[in-house]
């Protein structure tokens, strides 16, 4: 390690502009500081790149997962072994800072990193609190079970970083430390409501319920204290609800989502409407926004995100289909049918990606490129 760790920079510049591929940079990068000050600085364009679209597998028993950029209309092949179980089966996947929450059908956790594939073991999904209860009400606990994975800081750049989940029927709060060595899971209690979505913002994680009241969590003390409240007029139902930090701003990024009567057993969901406000928490006001700036809002099975539109479209919404309880009532092929991006101007929808993206296990979901960012 030392030996490669000492290559001179002219060298390693002349080996980086030689990579192409996304992945490649990211294993370069790893090896070791002065690598990575490098790959930072000869390809700065990767730093900015847009989330990709993890598809699912295209076969039973493969270890092949394509991304599809939409910046360049490309579907690239990566072999992710770490993200099929023992007894070839894929596992479930939610996705937050680059990194990827994969649960095994044994119930297994881990942090995986696509590219890299590095792997973080996770406390065991039996250690959550009322574990037998909970997976006792739910179809399927290991694809059920974890709703949303949020991420604190990137295990790249810090030991101290937070996992923290919504879990069981109603998306209750827990987190684990890996970096300090958890073997299990603590729950923070939120009180009996749904929570809809959780985010880490400003040094806390807040979440949100189904009847808008916001609330901050501290781990330091396990206490959950509200905090702001979606005035009742902006509650529109049937909606889903997401936290998102957006060029320093918390923002709430509601969802409507219109389904015909479910015994008629046919995938008749569709999101109709994004509406987005701007959250003061000093004063509990709420703005409704039309205009986003030069950003852009995604959402569906990853840690809801916003970033610099550069090479994706301003002042619109990329959402994937994330309406677990609609889908797997209404369709026999599984979530990936309700996607693409909503113009919060005027209302349209356009699509993102065209191709077959079914799945009950893993509907596509984005996967941030933001391997080298030090948040």
């Amino acid at each position: 390690m030392g030996a490669w760790s000492e290559l001179n920079e002219d060298l390693l510049i002349e080996i980086i502009k030689r990579l192409t591929l996304y992945e490649d940079l990211v294993t370069f990068s790893l090896v070791c500081t002065s690598w990575l000050s490098v790959a930072v600085k000869e390809k700065p364009r990767f730093l900015s790149k847009p989330p990709w679209l993890m598809l699912p597998p295209e076969k039973p028993n493969t270890c092949r997962r394509g991304f599809y950029s939409f910046s360049d209309n490309m579907t690239r092949q990566v072999m992710i072994p770490e993200a099929e179980g023992s007894n070839k089966r894929a596992k479930r996947c939610l996705s937050s800072r680059g990194w990827i929450l994969t649960i095994s059908k044994r119930w297994s956790m881990a942090l995986l990193h696509p590219f890299s594939r590095r792997q973080i073991e996770l406390p065991h999904m039996t250690t959550f609190k009322n574990w037998d209860y909970l997976s006792s009400v739910l179809y399927r606990p290991h694809i059920s079970f974890i709703t949303k994975f949020v991420l604190s800081s990137n295990p790249f750049s810090t030991s101290d970083y937070i996992v923290m989940v919504l879990h069981g029927s109603k998306r209750e709060l827990a987190y684990c430390k890996p970096g300090e060595g958890d073997k299990s899971w603590t729950t923070i209690d939120t009180s009996a409501s749904y929570n809809h979505d959780v985010t880490y913002y400003n040094g806390l994680f807040y979440v949100i319920k189904d009847n808008g009241q916001m609330t901050a969590c501290d781990i330091r003390s396990d206490m959950a204290e509200q905090v702001a409240e979606m005035p009742s007029d902006y509650l529109k139902y049937p909606l889903c609800l997401y936290l998102v930090e957006s060029g320093g701003e918390l923002l709430v990024v509601s969802r409507v989502v219109e389904s015909e009567d479910i015994s008629k057993r046919r995938s008749t969901y569709r999101t109709s409407e994004f509406l987005v406000f701007k959250v003061d928490l000093r004063s509990n006001t709420w703005t409704e926004m039309k205009n986003l700036g030069n950003r852009a809002v995604f959402v569906g099975y990853n840690s809801s995100f916003s970033i610099e539109a550069m090479l994706c479209k301003s002042n619109c919404i990329y959402f994937t289909d994330d309406s677990w309880e609609i889908y797997t009532d209404l369709t026999s092929h599984g979530g990936g049918k309700d996607m693409g991006i909503y113009n919060l101007q005027d209302g349209s929808i356009e699509p993102h990606f065209r191709g077959d993206s079914y799945s009950f296990m893993n509907p596509p979901m984005w996967v941030q490129p933001s391997f080298f960012r030090k948040k």
